[in-house]
């Protein structure tokens, strides 16, 4: 693929809280919610089959940050070791480094790296946060305008998706919460359609890579579960995933990925050295339409009162929920809304998973995990 521009290649990288899968076009949704996001998955790769380490905010960030599973994070002092983040590579390269987020729920330790740091740009401090898309685009614009001639690292948080859902007038479906949920996807997606306008419009997109993606996704009754956190079935951990890179044809990838992928994957497009740590591995060959050796993706949840583990590979998934040692196993290819348990029904199957799963744990998870509850009453 062609490098591009002679000088650097830019980054803006933009995470959509609790954004599902199925609601970008192509997902099979009955609304169209994200004109802007399906135009620039049209000139973008796209992978159709990307899951989140996490289930939840304050360990997905830290992950897809860090190229690190979460429990890497878990029961040692996190801050020495998340001294390897996307932005502090890219701050030893020369970047200016700034991310731009209406919370304080991405862990200080994940933002290690960042020069500048836009946070609490919500006009109201409760749980809801209140209204974040206009604040959270406009301090993402201010920063672009001033970085237009230099080398960048942009992370822009939008939150609105993430409940309590608003109902936007604008963007009015209906009185449900999954009604409020899509208004606040389709305003989401509008004021994101403004950032990606400016890139297009100033000239950002000639040398700037464009990654898209969520953190994790929200439940609706789906599996007993709603919102997310303690849950690691696809309408949670399934998430978009659209990576644009100036000369790289647009295409759609299905081999099933992970999001502690996305840092490799850019690390290697922008030349740049491997930190060494990473436990995701680069995409670059999928991008540029080659194959990469399968490999089974991961996802976790610790979050509090849970411990839950999965394992997704030839469009088989298995769940273990370890503190009752149950386990689910599910079909996906054939049965992608997970209601079938398979678990009892293929042996072979479920074994073949488990030793997968086994030996993820040995291989990459640092964390001792048979210690009783991680991080009850967090």
């Amino acid at each position: 693929a062609a490098r591009g521009p002679r000088r650097p290649l830019r980054l803006v990288w933009i995470v959509v809280d609790s954004l599902r899968a199925d609601r970008l076009a192509g997902g099979g949704y009955h609304r169209t919610l994200t004109p802007n996001l399906d135009a620039f998955a049209a000139r973008s790769v796209v992978f159709s089959q990307a899951r989140s380490q996490s289930d939840n905010t304050s360990e997905s960030f830290p992950s897809f940050l860090g190229s690190q599973y979460p429990s890497y994070f878990l029961g040692v002092p996190p801050e020495p070791q998340l001294n390897h983040t996307m932005a502090s590579v890219l701050a030893g390269q020369g970047y200016r480094t700034g991310v731009v987020t209406p919370i304080r729920l991405i862990p200080e330790y994940a933002l290690a790296g960042f020069d500048v740091a836009k946070q609490d740009i919500s006009h109201r401090h409760s749980f809801v946060y209140g209204v974040t898309s206009v604040p959270v685009t406009v301090s993402a614009e201010e920063l672009l305008r001033q970085w237009h001639s230099d080398p960048f690292f942009l992370l822009v948080h939008y939150y609105d998706p993430h409940g309590a859902y608003i109902p936007h007038e604008r963007f009015y479906f209906g009185s449900s919460s999954e009604d409020a949920y899509d208004s606040e996807v389709a305003y989401t997606d509008h004021f994101l359609g403004k950032l990606l306008a400016l890139l297009e419009e100033n000239g950002f997109l000639d040398d700037t890579i464009v990654v898209i993606h969520a953190d994790h996704g929200d439940s609706f009754g789906e599996h007993g579960n709603v919102a997310h956190g303690g849950s690691l079935f696809d309408e949670v951990v399934h998430v978009p995933l659209l990576l644009y890179v100036p000369g790289v044809a647009p295409r759609r990838v299905d081999e099933p990925v992970g999001l502690v992928d996305v840092m490799p994957t850019l690390l290697n497009i922008m030349g740049h050295p491997d930190p060494g740590r990473l436990q995701g591995r680069s995409l670059r060959a999928l991008l540029e339409g080659g194959t990469l050796p399968r490999r089974p993706v991961f996802f976790e949840s610790n979050y509090p009162g849970n411990l839950l583990y999965g394992v997704y590979d030839e469009g088989h998934k298995l769940l273990w929920d370890v503190k009752s040692d149950a386990f689910a196993m599910f079909d996906v290819a054939a049965d992608p809304l997970e209601l079938t348990n398979r678990v009892s029904a293929s042996a072979e199957q479920r074994d073949r998973l488990m030793g997968i799963l086994n030996g993820f744990r040995d291989a990459y998870l640092h964390a001792p995990l048979f210690r009783g509850p991680l991080r009850d009453g967090d």
